[in-house]
């Protein structure tokens, strides 16, 4: 039986996101209409979790990282998350506050900061986060690199 083509990463990075936009989009959903929290504070909780998850998706399955999670690299990776997060932040809030048509509901503006938060996102993980790991074939583990004698 043929093997199936492994996914480019820019494509997995694309998955990921996608898993981290619906976990972050629901959370916000709960928040604004369940529990009438307001749209802009509603963000820090949805935010919160959904970077813990793609964190973990990101470095086991997009940059493909056997070796041993780090306190460091979580720290690396929430700040370039928090680049990305600072652009998606800007124009979800100008979004909800001006209440443009359609794209003003949460969740909707969501989606649209996301995109365009998605290069500045995908640029800082391959270089700065996982790039010093390098990725793995599938299947392989990664060993941490031994230090000189």
């Amino acid at each position: 039986m043929p093997r199936a083509p492994r996914l480019p990463q820019f494509v997995r990075f694309c998955g990921a996101g996608s898993l981290g936009f619906m976990v972050d989009g629901s959370i916000l959903f709960v928040e604004t209409t369940w529990l009438h929290v307001s749209p802009i504070a509603a963000r820090g909780l949805s935010f919160s979790v959904a970077v813990i998850v793609t964190w973990a998706v990101n470095r086991s399955w997009t940059f493909r990282v056997a070796a041993r999670p780090s306190c460091r690299e979580f720290l690396s990776y929430l700040a370039t998350q928090m680049v990305g997060l600072s652009s998606n932040f800007a124009i979800y809030s100008l979004l909800v506050v001006l209440r443009v048509p359609f794209a003003g509901e949460p969740v909707a503006a969501l989606g649209l900061a996301s995109i365009f938060a998605l290069a500045v996102n995908y640029a800082g993980m391959r270089t700065l986060v996982f790039g010093r790991l390098g990725t793995a074939p599938p299947g392989a583990v990664r060993m941490p690199p031994q230090p000189q004698r």
